[in-house]
C-alpha cells in the first residue's frame, strides 16, 4: 500500500488539443499548461530515492483520493466555516482523478526511455473513492493518495461490515 499527502494545487487533466501533423501523426499538447508540472510532482511521490516505484502493483487496484482545494480570497475567515467545492469555484472531480491516473502508471519519456509508476497502466484501476473539499484555514493544500491492491481492499470493507 502506498499513502501519501502530495502538496500543492491540483490540476485537472483537461481535454487535448490539437496542434497539427508532423510525419503523418498528431501532434496533441493538454489544454491546461499546469499539468505537467503537477503530474510531474504527484509521480515524485510515489518514486523512492532509488527512482524506483515505493511500491509496484501489477493486478488491479484501488484508489482513495481526497482532493484539498486552496481557499478562495473571499472565503470565510472564520475557523470551522466549511465551504462546499462547489462548480462555481472547483474543478471536475473526474479530471482530477485523471491527472492522478496519468501521474502514478508508467510514463513514455522522448527516445522511448520508460519511467516506472506505481502502476504499468491506468486500466488497472478497478476502483475508487474520491472527494474534493475547499482547504480549512491554515491547512495545505493537495492530495491524499492511497493506493491498494484491491483485493485486500475488498477484503478489509467485508470484514468491516
Amino acid at each position: 500500500m502506498i499513502a501519501v499527502f502530495i502538496p500543492g494545487d491540483p490540476t485537472t487533466q483537461g481535454s487535448m488539443q490539437f496542434l497539427g501533423l508532423r510525419g503523418g501523426r498528431a501532434i496533441l499538447t493538454s489544454d491546461n499548461p499546469r499539468l505537467y508540472k503537477w503530474r510531474n510532482h504527484v509521480r515524485a511521490h510515489v518514486i523512492g530515492q532509488d527512482g524506483e516505484p515505493l511500491e509496484r502493483f501489477e493486478g488491479p487496484v484501488h484508489l482513495d483520493m481526497e482532493f484539498v482545494l486552496s481557499r478562495p480570497q473571499a472565503a470565510p475567515k472564520k475557523k470551522g466555516t466549511k465551504i462546499l467545492a462547489d462548480k462555481r469555484r472547483s474543478s471536475d472531480l473526474d479530471k482530477l482523478a485523471r491527472a492522478i491516473f496519468d501521474a502514478i502508471s508508467d510514463a513514455k519519456k522522448k527516445g522511448g526511455r520508460v519511467i516506472k509508476g506505481a502502476l504499468k497502466n491506468d486500466v488497472q484501476v478497478t476502483s475508487i473513492t474520491a472527494t474534493k473539499r475547499i482547504a480549512q484555514i491554515g491547512e495545505t493544500p493537495g492530495c491524499h493518495l492511497h493506493i491498494a491492491c484491491a483485493i485486500e481492499h475488498e477484503q478489509q470493507q467485508e470484514r468491516a461490515a
